[in-house]
């Protein structure tokens, strides 16, 4: 009897001992894991997200990061929920970045992307992911494009009324990112009666129009209106229509009536500015950061359509 209570109180003593121990380890790592975070912000002067994951890594002097995506288990083509299956479910996997003496890995990449965008702002040297090094080639693309394009003619033959609108828009997005405005090309499907958004920082500073008009087709008031209407729910301080044709005078008088809030750029304009911000020879402009970082909208293309991105601002 005296035997079996010893037996039952060593055993006893034996669990408790054990719960101590892994309590230990449960609270040591997570003490770790907040001495990281906080080495991770003294290092960058970054607070991270609660959200994702710290760990230690050997510091290579490299900083690197990759995305995956979340998708749903069973998808329909277009990626988004086939809700035939009853058991269907989102299935994460892990985005990284290494960076100095740092692993962070989240469930949802566009925290990594914030991240990213953060640390070289801060003038931290991160590789281009492949996400980044794709639109890094179509920005050095467009470039070229910019250099040849030396006439209203060859414009018109590249991007005229036949061709592609939206290359047209992104060749003017890129002239204006050439003055040092952020350009956002808007979706060609619902464009919201503007083609391109310049933004001063994180202000949005003005509407841009974009049209690839032969020098006989010229730009009436109508398509002016149209810009017009479009600031009623955006509220730019500044309209901008671009076009390598020219404006009729009902245009003019209609964008002189509005003080001064319509720009209007007419070939003989656009082929100033290209002048201006085009390098002589054919020689390619520098690729600015912000035109091959990615965005929210490039994450939103990413992620399942009925399953989008965090509503974050990735600056």
């Amino acid at each position: 009897m005296v035997e079996g209570n010893v037996l039952g109180l060593s055993a006893f003593l034996l669990v408790i001992l054990a719960s101590l121990v892994v309590a230990f380890f449960v609270v040591a790592r997570q003490t770790y894991l907040v001495y990281l975070r906080q080495l991770f912000r003294e290092t960058y002067h970054i607070k991270l997200n609660d959200t994702v994951s710290i760990a230690r890594r050997f510091d290579d002097g490299t900083g690197h990061f990759f995305l995956v995506y979340p998708q749903w288990r069973f998808p329909n083509k277009d990626g988004s929920c086939d809700r035939r299956r009853a058991n269907n479910a989102i299935c994460y996997g892990k985005s990284v970045l290494e960076v100095g003496g740092f692993r962070i890995s989240s469930t949802q990449p566009v925290h990594i992307v914030w991240l990213v965008n953060a640390l070289r702002r801060r003038d931290v040297t991160i590789a281009q992911s492949s996400e980044e090094a794709t639109k890094y080639q179509q920005a050095l693309r467009m470039k070229r494009m910019i250099a040849e394009a030396n006439t209203l003619d060859s414009l018109v033959e590249r991007y005229g009324e036949s061709k592609s609108y939206t290359e047209f828009e992104k060749f003017c997005a890129h002239l204006f990112r050439a003055q040092g405005y952020r350009a956002e090309v808007t979706p060609a499907t619902n464009d919201g009666g503007c083609d391109v958004l310049l933004y001063e920082g994180s202000e949005l500073v003005a509407l841009v129009e974009c049209k690839c008009f032969s020098l006989s087709h010229k730009v009436g008031r109508p398509l002016l209106q149209k810009l017009y209407g479009a600031n009623a729910v955006l509220h730019a301080k500044r309209l901008i229509f671009v076009t390598t044709s020219e404006f009729t005078p009902e245009a003019q008088k209609y964008a002189c009536d509005l003080n001064g809030s319509m720009e209007l750029v007419d070939g003989h304009a656009l082929l100033k500015m290209m002048e201006k911000n085009v390098v002589p020879d054919g020689a390619k402009l520098p690729i600015a950061l912000d035109e091959w970082k990615l965005t929210r909208e490039d994450l939103v293309a990413r992620y399942p359509p009925d399953y989008p991105p965090p509503a974050i601002d990735l600056g």
